[in-house]
């Protein structure tokens, strides 16, 4: 990892600088999520910012949920109903 000169490396007195947030609308995280095409996030960016190789990048192991989110809010609407 390369160091440079810049104002907060000497403020920041060998502490590490808090991570960036980046916010964004609902329609833009969907796009971002459909390019990244299930890698991490992330990593997705920092590929695309500093121009590294994609396939460097692991992907995660996306497991599917158990249930989905309707089947659980129809078992808990039967619970409330004592069914």
């Amino acid at each position: 990892m390369s160091t440079s000169n810049n104002k907060f490396n000497t403020l920041a007195k060998g502490k590490t600088p808090a991570p960036f947030s980046l916010r964004l609308t609902f329609e833009e995280r969907a796009k971002l999520e459909e390019a990244a095409n299930g890698l991490p996030l992330g990593a997705y960016i920092k590929a695309k910012l500093f121009g590294e190789d994609l396939e460097k990048v692991r992907r995660r192991n996306i497991q599917q949920p158990l249930c989905r989110a309707d089947d659980l809010a129809n078992y808990s609407a039967l619970e409330r109903n004592g069914r």
